[in-house]
């Protein structure tokens, strides 16, 4: 499966490819996912540039060259529902499968939801507090405090320590204690099953004939 990535930063590429990576492990084990990085730099701008760019050039040729599409945005406090309504007025006419992923009030929120992962991989000995307000300085600020205080490097507020963090994420516990995560997860999971059962039954009907 290609997907096609729509994000603001490294931050955004780093934790959302791991999370694909697992919950589509989850659903077919094995399954390869080949990413399309359409944007990861630029903050905003570019991200919804590269994103408009695309949607339209998809409905003028009639089809997309990804199997999926994700786009990703901060909400910066202005809450999931108004961010993902803002990107979706971007490809209110496309069809192909597309999931918005709106970070509540920013990415390190996600990269905190799990308090134990992200102690073990920082070897903090401080269990940071559950993501709350809508502070994103102050969650900046909690993420490099930890890695500090495990005394292990790190120059992209824990960004290339993704796939150990989400690797080590207790999912349950993480959507249970951010909001936007749980919401991301429920969507990603149901275009992914839906998408792996259609290329399911595609392989079949080719070998039938």
């Amino acid at each position: 499966m290609k997907i096609g990535l729509f994000l603001e930063d490294v931050g955004h590429h780093n934790f959302i490819t791991s999370l694909i990576r697992k919950v589509a492990s989850q659903i077919v084990p094995g399954e390869v996912i080949d990413f399309d990085t359409r944007n990861a730099t630029g903050g905003k701008p570019s991200m919804e540039e590269s994103f408009r760019r695309y949607i339209s050039d998809s409905l003028k040729s009639g089809y997309g060259v990804c199997d999926m599409v994700i786009a990703a945005q901060d909400t910066d406090c202005r809450g999931v529902p108004e961010t993902k309504s803002a990107l979706l007025r971007n490809a209110q006419d496309y069809l192909g499968p597309l999931v918005i992923a709106a970070p509540n009030p920013c990415i390190e929120a996600w990269y905190l939801a799990d308090q134990e992962a992200i102690r073990n991989v920082a070897q903090a000995n401080t269990t940071p507090p559950i993501p709350a307000g809508c502070d994103c300085a102050s969650l900046k600020t909690q993420l490099r405090r930890l890695f500090q205080e495990g005394g292990v490097d790190s120059l992209l507020n824990g960004a290339e320590y993704a796939d150990d963090i989400v690797g080590t994420m207790d999912l349950a516990r993480a959507r249970q204690n951010v909001a936007s995560l749980d919401i991301f997860f429920d969507d990603l999971r149901t275009v992914l099953v839906t998408e792996f059962d259609s290329m399911r039954y595609n392989y079949s009907s080719d070998e039938t004939f």
